[in-house]
């Protein structure tokens, strides 16, 4: 027993293992469909639905990719507070207030490029995701619907 807890303090140590790249793949993919679904849908409650998902996704990638422990999920928060405070900031702004109060995705947005660039950005690119003013004046966007 005293031979496997000082194996585990020191892989606990040594931080954790880089993600493979069929790992990197599978969150980047997850991130981008869950983006995606946000920019398409007009409902709020559904945005803020969507957002809520965005963040330990987030969260864990951000952690992982730089070779941080997750845990368990009910202490992501706590350690992405404190392996990296402004980050954890932004990404609480951006999801609680940019887009659960004024239902403004674009700092999300911005914030899932600058998370997703180490592996290449989205899996997927979308025009209207990246536009600044989507959301905004979406309507005159819509196709019309003709019979």
């Amino acid at each position: 027993a005293l031979s496997s807890r000082r194996l585990a303090r020191r892989l606990l140590a040594q931080g954790a293992p880089s993600l493979t790249r069929l790992q990197e793949r599978r969150q980047q993919v997850e991130i981008t469909e869950l983006t995606q679904r946000l920019h398409k849908t007009d409902l709020p409650v559904e945005r803020r639905f969507l957002g809520s998902l965005l963040l330990p996704k987030l969260a864990v990638f951000h952690l992982r990719q730089h070779q941080q422990w997750i845990g368990t999920h009910h202490k992501l928060l706590d350690r992405l507070q404190r392996f990296d405070p402004a980050y954890a900031k932004a990404l609480d702004k951006a999801v609680f207030t940019d887009l659960g109060q004024h239902n403004d995705a674009l700092p999300l947005n911005r914030l899932i490029e600058q998370t997703l660039a180490p592996v290449g950005g989205l899996s997927r690119r979308s025009p209207p995701m990246l536009e600044p003013n989507w959301g905004r004046d979406r309507a005159q966007h819509k196709p019309s619907k003709k019979l």
